[in-house]
């Protein structure tokens, strides 16, 4: 299954590069490369290119923030050795897919290493 992110943070980016003279869009643009581009039963592909295989994590965390008036925002990482995949389920267009998948697909001992 292919990832999607969310809608275009084109005005908020530009907006971004010029208070921080263009150090905020690389900062986001290098946590992106740690977001999933491709899940299957195989294992997960980050928009940087790299496939790590689901038997490769060993822990998790889960995140849920509140921003603003009543929304919020909802993450998992992904850690194995040199390895922390970020998966951001509300800017990701199908994010409870991919939540989904990971539920499926990953070891049980990883699982049950989940802080909520």
């Amino acid at each position: 299954m292919d990832v999607q992110t969310k809608g275009s943070t084109t005005y908020l980016m530009i907006f971004l590069g010029v208070l921080t003279f263009g150090l905020g869009p690389l900062l986001v643009w290098l946590q992106q490369r740690n977001w999933p581009r491709r899940v299957d039963a195989s294992g997960m592909t980050t928009r940087g290119g790299r496939h790590i295989p689901w038997q490769h994590f060993t822990h998790m965390t889960y995140s849920r923030t509140r921003v603003g008036a009543g929304y919020t925002v909802e993450r998992y990482d992904l850690y194995g050795p040199r390895v922390h995949v970020i998966v951001p389920t509300e800017r990701l267009v199908a994010g409870a897919q991919v939540v989904e998948m990971m539920w499926r697909y990953l070891p049980e001992q990883v699982k049950a290493t989940l802080e909520r």
